[in-house]
């Protein structure tokens, strides 16, 4: 009883004094027990005191401000919320409040004035992010750390409700109903393309070498996207990214167990989730995803054992590559021997096809009308054609990357003739 009248009355000079130096060192009821308070009436206290800024009631260790947070914060908190800057210094809402109040910094006027909220609203979605924040800049002469302020502004204009008109379009039913062209391109994303997903939209980004760069331009064409494929001269490398259609990923999610930070490792860690097959795919559909899969992660060799044969392979996670399986499984029930079991490699699953059944499986898939890496399969073509100068060129380059390819294109040059030109005839 006497506890509880004592802990309602108010704090004398040695309890503060009491609770400044014993703050972190022991709990909270401790400190009550020892002064005849209640641990509710000691929590109330170090917070009006402003000694919450810096705690950590994890390791009851006090995690004192350093000057560089200082001066971030200083120089951010008109811009950013309490929770976003906490997000950035890796600590609480309460205490980023606490070390305003204590540092005398606190919100003297609002940032987003109707000037610029009505900027905002005139030019959100007519430029790119990055224009926009220069504009923004440049205009209103703020001196504010660029990439912050360039998530500040998307975080505004998701709170004002601006819905902006596309940089750039594109069909956005394209993934609405699995077929055979769409099957494809999934396929090719869930093994080369990624889904970079941040607080406030999505972005589709598929990246391919040079030599297949002709595949991502039929992409755009097929997907109807305004924008353009972009080279990284510097690493031979083709690159498109799609941001427009934010209805693409719950389709590629729905119809093809495409989500964003999928991995194919057998330890895709917090964040990553493991790469699922699709669900509920027709027989033709499954087919084409396949090919999308061997365009991406799979390949098609000549492999040399006692004699020379024809191989197929797929490296992916472990639910995938058994998915694979039993789908190639159905192409080749008349064949006495089973498929071979999947096996490990490094942090992913590979799927090894030899010989007369991977002929077989690759004769059946070339039926289907799908857009292809020629690279690829312009050695099937070859190897059922026999034509022997053509596989040499891809023999004697065997394992070396992408020299194989460039081998077979220089013969293909002496006859006049395209990849794609050979594969149809």
């Amino acid at each position: 009883m006497t506890n509880n009248n004592r802990s309602k009355s108010a704090w004398t000079l040695e309890e503060e004094l009491f609770l400044h130096e014993n703050f972190g060192k022991i709990t909270f009821a401790e400190i009550g027990e020892k002064i005849g308070k209640s641990k509710k009436a000691v929590e109330r206290k170090v917070w009006r005191t402003g000694l919450s800024s810096g705690f950590d009631p994890a390791n009851h260790k006090i995690n004192f401000w350093t000057l560089e947070e200082d001066i971030f914060l200083t120089e951010n908190h008109l811009i950013l919320t309490y929770e976003e800057i906490a997000k950035y210094l890796n600590r609480s809402s309460k205490s980023v409040c606490g070390r305003v109040e204590r540092l005398k910094i606190g919100k003297v006027r609002d940032f987003w004035t109707k000037e610029k909220d009505n900027f905002l609203q005139k030019y959100y979605g007519k430029l790119t992010n990055k224009q926009l924040t220069r504009a923004f800049l440049k205009v209103f002469d703020e001196k504010k750390d660029f990439k912050l302020l360039c998530q500040n502004i998307q975080f505004r204009a998701q709170k004002l409700g601006i819905k902006s008109n596309p940089f750039h379009t594109a069909n956005n039913n394209f993934f609405s109903e699995p077929n055979i062209l769409n099957s494809y391109y999934a396929g090719l994303i869930a093994s080369d393309g990624c889904i970079d997903d941040n607080r406030t939209s999505k972005a589709l980004k598929i990246e391919l070498h040079d030599l297949d760069g002709c595949i991502l331009e039929k992409f755009k064409k097929d997907t109807e996207f305004t924008g353009n494929v972009n080279r990284k001269n510097t690493r031979g490398y083709s690159i498109i990214q799609i941001g427009c259609c934010q209805q693409w990923f719950k389709d590629l999610e729905k119809n093809f167990n495409i989500t964003p930070r999928k991995s194919k490792t057998k330890y895709p860690g917090k964040k990553g989730q493991t790469l699922m097959p699709p669900r509920h795919l027709s027989r033709e559909c499954a087919l084409a995803f396949i090919i999308g899969l061997i365009d991406g992660d799979g390949g098609i060799n000549v492999y040399k054992g006692n004699y020379y044969a024809l191989s197929l392979n797929i490296s992916s996670s472990e639910p995938m590559v058994n998915w694979v399986k039993q789908i190639l499984s159905t192409l080749v029930l008349y064949f006495k021997t089973p498929l071979p079991k999947i096996s490990p490699c490094c942090t992913i699953f590979r799927f090894q096809i030899i010989g007369k059944r991977a002929e077989h499986i690759c004769k059946h898939l070339m039926r289907l009308d799908v857009p292809r890496m020629w690279r690829k399969w312009v050695l099937v073509k070859a190897w059922i054609n026999q034509d022997t100068e053509l596989i040499e060129a891809f023999i004697a380059h065997r394992g070396k990357k992408m020299s194989a390819w460039k081998g077979a294109l220089k013969v293909l040059k002496k006859r006049e003739i395209t990849a794609k030109e050979y594969y149809e005839n």
